[in-house]
């Protein structure tokens, strides 16, 4: 049985709170035609030597398109966008930005917050929310309210909030800012399962430009209307959301195999071994689950998986329903204010988060390369 990586995050509100969120962002004011271009980037981390992430990426976003950007952890996913949005430098290439473009920036962890950031150094929601929107109190305290700060919540610590709380508290300053150019780095991060409703609700709604990355697959297949996927160290480009590019993906790797399988007999070599065995795997690929799935052994099949990798897939399925299990119990743990009293508590949150996560990834990683 394959879970879906989109049933990763489960955190739970207190049943008696029936408060609900509820947004959506306004019609932003019209941009050029094209919003974002970049030109023969590298993208590098590190110093003493830098290690290169992305080489000679190209990628081209106009008006109005919803796209999604995927790819393994640690392809450079958060360090492009980051990038994209103007928080980091390219080590080469041309990045530029159309006409009237107003952008607004969702970080992974809210960052904005830290106190140890600039302009970070607000004590309560209520003025964290006025200083990032310049708003005055009254329409500031409207605001919030529609991300469940309500009355006296409206002055609770930043120190004090939780990871769900800080990440309303980003939403409600990315829309009241207006953007016409969304850049945003896992938004339903810590959020329950109304509010990560409420938030593909409003993108799907919004009629600006969105560049999203997410693990939450429901979410890429609803709002994206083209998949952009770090491969072999650059982008490639495949037109509609997740589904449809785990679909063409995996076309693409049909392909190539027949094609490779073609030039062997041309050789006079048969095709056989690895590569067939793969192509028959990935044939009943389950695209709405977005992991491969292995065929059942047929009767006298030369081609088909072995029954020590059927094994070594059930096991992967274990461990990988024992990984979502832990990642949903420590996210119910994360949801309470306590593990987010202190900048030190804080970031010790965000890392056990971040390990969960990575590895119910890895784990889904090798499945797929098992099966496909």
């Amino acid at each position: 049985r394959v879970k879906q990586l989109d049933k990763m995050e489960r955190i739970e509100r207190d049943p008696r709170d029936t408060r609900a969120l509820g947004f959506s962002f306004k019609a932003p004011e019209r941009s050029g035609r094209v919003v974002l271009e970049l030109e023969d980037g590298r993208v590098e981390v590190g110093t003493d030597p830098p290690r290169t992430l992305l080489e000679h990426a190209d990628l081209w976003v106009e008006r109005g398109e919803h796209v999604t950007l995927v790819g393994p952890n640690g392809a450079g996913k958060t360090t492009l966008i980051a990038t994209l949005a103007g928080q980091r430098e390219l080590a080469a290439g041309k990045l530029r930005r159309g006409h009237n473009v107003q952008l607004g920036y969702l970080s992974q962890h809210a960052d904005e917050f830290d106190p140890t950031t600039p302009g970070g150094d607000a004590r309560t929601v209520l003025e964290a929310c006025q200083r990032a929107t310049g708003l005055k109190p009254n329409p500031a305290r409207a605001l919030l309210g529609r991300f469940m700060f309500s009355g006296d919540e409206a002055q609770k610590p930043i120190e004090g909030l939780s990871g769900g709380e800080r990440r309303r508290l980003s939403l409600a300053v990315l829309v009241a800012s207006g953007a016409n150019l969304l850049i945003i780095d896992e938004p339903t991060n810590h959020l329950d399962l109304e509010s990560r409703e409420a938030l593909e609700d409003a993108l799907l709604g919004y009629e600006g430009t969105l560049i999203l990355i997410s693990h939450d697959r429901a979410l890429l297949s609803a709002v994206g209307s083209r998949t952009v996927a770090v491969e072999d160290g650059t982008l490639r480009s495949y037109l509609g959301g997740w589904e449809d590019y785990v679909r063409e993906r995996e076309e693409r790797r049909a392909d190539a195999q027949a094609a490779s399988r073609s030039t062997g007999a041309a050789n006079g070599k048969p095709a056989r071994g690895k590569g067939a065995k793969r192509a028959a795997a990935v044939k009943e690929h389950g695209a709405a689950t977005g992991v491969a799935t292995l065929e059942a052994p047929r009767e006298g099949g030369t081609g088909n998986p072995s029954k020590n990798r059927h094994r070594e897939a059930a096991k992967l399925e274990q461990r990988i329903e024992e990984a979502e299990a832990a990642l949903a119990r420590l996210e119910d743990e994360l949801a309470a204010p306590e593990a987010w009293t202190s900048p030190r508590r804080s970031a010790e949150s965000s890392t056990r988060h971040e390990e969960a996560k990575r590895a119910v990834a890895e784990l889904y990683e090798r499945y797929e390369s098992l099966v496909s």
